[in-house]
């Protein structure tokens, strides 16, 4: 408990502090010599100054608990959140007209390629028909299975950004469904004529027949096609070799 000190006389009659006079102001009783200077300790209460220390003490302890860290608020924190930028999707890009015809081109180039590796199997394995070569029926046979395969993807075909691409996709699916049922014609005389020993010669009559026809339709497609072809650096075909 903190003392608090003052330079007052006492009185000795009422106790009161007279200060620094010879008669008490109080009880109007001279003091003596004696009592003089008797000085007054008065008590000062120390409840307040323990309450500074205590606050001072917490606050110290909040600073070093946090050291240098600013302290994270709910409301820092959806700033932050609400601040944080959100990347935007990119813009899709949409293939130009030409970009479109060139991919329906290339499609058909491809197409062309693979019916080109049929024909000329064709040819060699109708010539060993003739020769009574039994492993050629496997082989025509292959070939039948890979032009109804081309018929069905000329089906598929996309035309609408290519230049009369309506006549061109419909003389192409009519060329090949003619090769398809003329590959399917040479299959069937070729295993007669095998079945029969081979006798007199095979009956290529439907086949040749559906071959004509092919041609046709393969004619008109070319006139359509290799201006196309050339437009987009594709090579040029000639009947034969679809």
């Amino acid at each position: 408990m903190a003392i608090a000190r003052t330079t007052g006389w006492l009185c000795g009659q009422c106790g009161n502090d007279a200060g620094e006079q010879t008669t008490c102001p109080h009880c109007d009783a001279v003091l003596l010599a004696a009592e003089l200077p008797v000085q007054r300790r008065r008590v000062a209460p120390a409840v307040p100054f323990l309450a500074v220390l205590t606050l001072m003490g917490v606050l110290v302890a909040v600073i070093l608990l946090n050291g240098d860290e600013t302290p994270v608020t709910t409301g820092s924190l959806v700033s932050e959140i609400s601040e944080t930028p959100v990347p935007s999707p990119s813009p899709s890009i949409s293939p130009s007209p030409l970009d479109l015809s060139a991919e329906q081109a290339t499609a058909i180039d491809d197409l062309l390629t693979n019916s080109q590796a049929s024909r000329l199997d064709l040819g060699a394995a109708i010539a060993g028909v003739t020769r009574c070569q039994s492993s050629a029926i496997g082989v025509i046979s292959d070939i039948t299975e890979a032009r109804r395969a081309q018929l069905e993807s000329a089906r598929d075909l996309r035309v609408d950004f290519l230049s009369e691409g309506t006549a061109l996709k419909g003389h192409l699916v009519s060329a090949l469904d003619s090769s398809y049922q003329a590959d399917a014609a040479y299959q069937a005389a070729a295993e007669e004529f095998l079945a029969a020993g081979c006798s007199g010669s095979p009956a290529f009559g439907a086949g040749n027949w559906n071959s004509e026809r092919a041609t046709t339709h393969k004619t008109r497609f070319v006139a359509i096609w290799n201006p196309i072809a050339s437009g987009f650096g594709l090579p040029t075909r000639k009947v034969g070799e679809i």
